[in-house]
């Protein structure tokens, strides 16, 4: 099998957006501080092929171009999430639950999206 890379960003739980955080939702409103205290940690979410954080991730074909995506998309989201982490790393068996026979035509789309984005 090919290797495959992906983005993942590490944000604090407070600092994330408030659709990605577990077990939060709009009836909470401030008693979810309370349930969730004032250090709940970090979360792992990824980056989509357009630059913003998602619960899925997205298959790049070469770390080349993963690399340059992640630095580039670093000066954006560095201003909108103040404690995030980006890195680059190879797709594990997990990521690949139930997505196996769309992996390569993704990872091609992908790419094309990614270039495109770095060519603006």
């Amino acid at each position: 099998m090919k290797n495959y890379f992906t983005i993942e960003a590490k944000v604090d739980y407070l600092d994330s957006p408030p659709n990605m955080r577990n077990g939060w939702s709009p009836a909470f409103g401030s008693a979810f501080l309370d349930y969730v205290g004032t250090n709940p940690g970090k979360i792992k979410l990824f980056v989509s092929e357009n630059g913003r954080l998602c619960k899925k991730c997205i298959f790049i074909d070469s770390q080349q171009l993963a690399e340059q995506f992640c630095d580039h998309l670093m000066e954006k989201l560095i201003k909108r999430y103040k404690s995030i982490e980006l890195e680059v790393r190879l797709v594990d068996r997990n990521d690949l639950m139930y997505r196996k026979k769309n992996v390569e035509s993704d990872s091609i789309k992908n790419d094309q999206i990614i270039r495109a984005y770095l060519l603006k």
